[in-house]
């Protein structure tokens, strides 16, 4: 009797060591994550396969789109996004809704995706993250975002399926996976006209000439625009932003358009510095690529641990073919705006946004009127 239960308890506890095994070949690890609670989808705890995520962080129409083609062309090694719906073709056109969302990593059917379907770099891995709070010509309740807010969008992914008429879903990934950040920085004045631009594209697509007509890819049509949507937005903004921010900025041209630069910039500060354990960043700014683009994109290949495998020189700055738009603003409203967004602006984003504040700097302090 008793030789008997003893030899059932051996072969109950072999069977039970078999099982454990098994279940820890099933992870590649070998770490039971199932009986720690934990999804096998959810690689948190789990080494990365492959090269890291590095992200490259940019408010929308800064120009990252062209900055990651250019790392791309001279590493000829692939990228990241998080939009698997804007995506680039083998002939190097941006294609959208065309092609079916590639995983950058296999075991991350979530995301994010490759821009474009080639060889992976051995170290990290670019990737374009355009987060929260930049919708156009919207209610303050939308671009309005709290810091997790901003974190939880920077790490959202839209996947997109070419079959059956096209279909997107959302998905996410654990911000521990990306290990540095670059973030791109252009002249918050040519943003906010290029926002503009890029709507007016937008309208074209949907053959809106009405609204074409009403407001002309010229100073005039961006004014006419700016004081419209000012207009629209006005009592829900005045009872939502600071009183002295308000007081400050809400007669400016696109008062919103500048408020958004101003928070997107700092949340993104905010969450890679505190969320995100003060992770390595450097500041991307497209005018010093533009004027000096092989001493920084060369420094940015190393920022990012990437290896060139066509000469930078072989590119130059009009390669980064960001238009300028200063001259749509008068000198006022320059110097206004500026004040507006130094005042706004943390001391840190504010030495960030130096040369393009610095009209400001004519007044002693930026008063509010």
């Amino acid at each position: 009797m008793t030789i008997r239960y003893i030899a059932g308890a051996a072969i109950g506890l072999v069977i039970l060591a078999t099982c454990n095994t098994l279940r820890k070949w099933k992870n590649p690890i070998g770490r039971d994550l199932e009986g720690m609670g934990v999804d096998e989808n959810d690689r948190t705890l789990q080494e990365q396969e492959g090269p890291q995520g590095v992200w490259l962080m940019s408010y929308p129409n800064s120009g990252s789109e062209i900055i990651i083609d250019i790392i791309q062309k001279i590493t000829g090694k692939a990228t990241g996004t998080n939009y698997g719906d804007v995506l680039q073709n083998e002939k190097g056109f941006l294609t959208k809704e065309m092609y079916g969302s590639k995983p950058v990593w296999t075991n991350r059917v979530h995301g994010p995706w490759k821009f474009l379907d080639v060889e992976l770099p051995s170290k990290y891995v670019p990737i374009v993250t355009h987060c929260a709070g930049t919708c156009t010509q919207c209610h303050p309740q939308y671009y309005m975002v709290k810091k997790f807010v901003f974190l939880e969008q920077c790490v959202t992914c839209i996947k997109y399926n070419p079959f059956n008429s096209g279909s997107k879903e959302k998905g996410h990934y654990d911000s521990k996976i990306i290990k540095k950040a670059g973030v791109v920085i252009r002249n918050p004045f040519d943003n906010v006209v290029a926002e503009f631009v890029q709507l007016r594209k937008d309208q074209d697509v949907m053959g809106d000439e009405v609204w074409l007509n009403n407001y002309p890819e010229t100073p005039a049509g961006f004014h006419l625009w700016c004081q419209d949507v000012n207009h629209r937005f006005y009592d829900e903004e005045k009872a939502a932003w600071d009183e002295e921010i308000w007081e400050l900025g809400h007669d400016i041209p696109c008062r919103q358009a500048f408020y958004r630069y101003i928070q997107w910039h700092e949340r993104a500060h905010e969450i890679t510095k505190f969320d995100m354990l003060d992770i390595p960043t450097r500041m991307v700014h497209t005018k010093d690529l533009q004027t000096n683009f092989e001493e920084y994109m060369s420094k940015l290949l190393a920022f990012y641990g990437l290896t060139a495998a066509t000469p930078v020189s072989e590119f130059n700055g009009l390669d980064v073919d960001l238009p300028g738009y200063m001259h749509w603003y008068t000198k006022e409203e320059r110097v206004r705006i500026a004040c507006f967004m130094k005042r706004m602006a943390t001391k840190t984003m504010s030495n960030r946004l130096r040369p393009y504040i610095s009209e400001c700097d004519q007044l002693q302090t930026p008063t509010v009127t």
